[in-house]
């Protein structure tokens, strides 16, 4: 059977990036979040609102994307995959734990299009992920 470990998100940036260099002062990595909101009415008719972040981290030719074209409020599609994040709680001391997306495209869609994202999803499906 075959497995494999895939995610798209299509929202928009919460915060700037981060990002860090390598020895050679070469960008090496990039971090920024993104929202997703979703929206539906109950069973009374009242309007209700879901809003889930997402933790994407990035490197290489990606991250030098990210860096140089992703701002907070973008939209944007992230394709990639998810892990698992585990760190020590500097004020409680407690283990926490979250998931977090490994991007492996990051997408402008009002730069590229409906046909990149479809583009970006072949490409995933077909192992071949690559920076934007």
């Amino acid at each position: 059977m075959l497995t494999f470990n895939s995610i798209t998100i299509a929202g928009f940036v919460g915060n700037a990036p981060k990002t860090s260099r390598d020895r050679d002062g070469q960008l090496s990595f990039a971090a920024f979040d993104v929202a997703t909101t979703e929206r539906w009415k109950d069973g009374k008719g009242h309007d209700q609102e879901r809003t889930t972040w997402f933790h994407v981290v990035c490197n290489g030719t990606t991250a030098r994307y990210v860096a140089g074209h992703v701002m907070k409020g973008d939209p944007v599609f992230v394709l990639g995959t998810v892990s698992d994040k585990e760190w020590h709680d500097k004020e409680s001391g407690e283990v926490r734990k979250s998931k977090e997306v490994r991007a492996h495209r990051v997408i402008d869609p009002t730069k590229r299009g409906a046909k990149a994202m479809d583009d970006a999803a072949n490409q995933m499906r077909d192992g071949n992920g690559g920076g934007s």
